[in-house]
């Protein structure tokens, strides 16, 4: 083989190496990274969690628009909703631009906020592989960055009620009976209206422990929730491992991680997929001992906020 031919045979081969490093093996992963850390700090944002917010945050955030300790505050924020959806990602070593589609409800009497954004850039935290983090807002996002709430005007119809319009049309069309004025509600032989008409989470070969399970164990602060009353908002990788979103009856959020508990049963966490997590739970059964406990599979799924 002619030496000419053996060295544009070299050169090619070592360019090819070049692209498969710098755009086929290495580019897809840091998209992948680049968009796991956008979605982990709307996860935080959606729930008005802080703390997980700022873990997406780089020390170095700058914005002629605002600063950080402002951004901050707004991002905290309570939201009735909030979604992002990743349109496109550019890599460039340590640098990215993010665009994305943003849709938000910020209060019970505010307009819904759609808006695309382009070129938002994340920088790629060097002391965290794997993880990327905001660094400065794109051009235009500004509606966004402040804690005015688009208010909308709402017209209340203030109508006179005339006496026995309504009682009325109860007493005659449909047979309930309407108490008069001063007149209290008796229960007795009547169902208890604040019990639930469907009993949630235990079976008929169930009934509940008089007894509390592992009770020489400290209560972790999830275990006062029934489990039902949890919401799971997202699961994300993190450098410590899976990490799952938990959102309370009163709207704060958690962060959860392997073999913690949630619930009143003692339910530890064996599992983390990608749109569950698989609990370990602890109930008493009608053939149990006193002090003993059955252990159940509980699946904990993933509810997407709608719109």
């Amino acid at each position: 083989m002619k030496p000419r031919i053996v060295i544009v045979l070299c050169v090619v081969a070592m360019v090819a190496y070049t692209v498969y490093n710098n755009f086929v093996r290495v580019a897809p992963s840091e998209d992948l990274n680049v968009r796991n850390s956008f979605q982990a700090m709307s996860m935080g944002i959606s729930l008005g969690n802080i703390e997980a917010v700022k873990a997406f945050i780089s020390p170095t955030f700058s914005d002629s628009k605002i600063n950080k300790d402002d951004f901050l505050k707004v991002l905290g924020l309570k939201r009735k909703m909030y979604s992002a959806r990743v349109s496109n990602v550019t890599v460039q070593d340590d640098i990215a631009l993010v665009s994305y589609s943003r849709a938000e409800v910020r209060g019970d009497d505010s307009e819904p906020i759609n808006v695309n954004i382009t070129g938002e850039t994340w920088i790629k935290n060097k002391a965290r592989p794997g993880i990327w983090s905001l660094q400065k807002l794109a051009d235009g996002d500004t509606w966004f960055r402040t804690a005015e709430i688009p208010q909308k005007k709402v017209v209340v119809a203030v109508t006179q009620k005339k006496e026995g319009s309504v009682l009325g049309t109860l007493e005659k069309g449909t047979g309930v009976k309407a108490m008069k004025k001063g007149e209290r509600y008796n229960s007795t032989g009547k169902r208890d209206p604040f019990k639930p008409l469907i009993a949630i989470g235990v079976s008929d070969t169930e009934t509940l422990a008089d007894e509390i399970c592992e009770s020489s164990r400290p209560r972790e602060e999830l275990e006062k929730y029934d489990l039902d009353a949890l919401k799971l908002a997202g699961i994300i990788q993190s450098d410590k491992g899976p990490m799952a979103l938990i959102e309370t009856p009163d709207g704060k959020g958690y962060t959860v991680y392997m073999n913690m508990f949630l619930g009143k049963r003692c339910g530890k966490v064996s599992e983390m997929q990608g749109d569950y997590i698989l609990l370990k739970e602890k109930v008493r059964k009608p053939s149990d001992k006193p002090g003993q406990f059955t252990t159940i599979d509980t699946p904990m799924q993933l509810r997407r906020e709608e719109g």
